[in-house]
């Protein structure tokens, strides 16, 4: 089955705005956030405009989606905390996960960079 290409804002596919870097991580003993929303045009770092969009939450139980209007970073923010639950659940539990998403709006196409730490523990038995 083929997938739906993401939600991209028409800002984000106007030509002005080409890449958005959202790092993420957990550390051992914090509950794992996205640390950084950095939006480029070009290579060069710009700002995400301050104006605000409509995003649909789906709610438990609730037949239709609720609207929520916020600004396009957090629009980016939850739109990657549920792609990375989504493809990694429980992401941030173990020792630690960390990675990017790449938000490419030329290509309509998010990319997730994914690194999860944990602790191995083997045990032998031997008995001569």
């Amino acid at each position: 089955m083929e997938r739906a290409p993401p939600p991209l804002d028409p800002f984000l596919l106007s030509g002005n705005f080409l890449h958005d870097r959202t790092e993420h991580s957990h550390t051992h003993g914090d509950s794992g956030q996205i640390e950084n929303i950095e939006a480029k045009a070009h290579d060069e770092v710009v700002k995400l405009p301050p104006r605000e969009v409509v995003i649909a939450c789906a709610m438990w139980g609730a037949s239709e989606p609720e609207l929520h209007s916020v600004s396009i970073a957090e629009a980016v923010e939850r739109l990657a905390y549920d792609l990375l639950e989504e493809a990694h659940c429980g992401w941030e539990d173990n020792d630690a996960a960390y990675g990017d998403f790449i938000f490419d709006a030329a290509r309509r196409s998010i990319a997730l960079d994914y690194n999860e730490r944990y602790t191995a523990s083997e045990s032998y038995t031997h008995e001569f």
